[in-house]
């Protein structure tokens, strides 16, 4: 397995772009308009990776493939 260079260049560009500051920084507050859009733009990650996606009580995103043997714990 090889990790696609170009693919994850774009991934951490487009993550890094979500709340720039001028001077190279990142504002990226809970509940702004940037994590409301960076939390957007995760979901359609995963989702785009075929990923089930669920969100817990306090927020966390997360991203699941089933299994070969959907009855075995994750």
């Amino acid at each position: 397995m090889m990790i696609n260079l170009k693919r994850l260049m774009e991934t951490i560009n487009t993550s890094a772009a979500i709340g720039a500051t001028e001077n190279g920084g990142l504002y990226r507050l809970t509940l702004s308009k940037e994590d409301t859009e960076m939390r957007a733009t995760f979901v359609q990650w995963l989702e785009t990776a075929d990923l089930q996606v669920t969100v817990d009580d306090f927020g966390n995103i997360y991203g699941r493939r089933e299994g070969t043997k959907p009855d075995l714990s994750p």
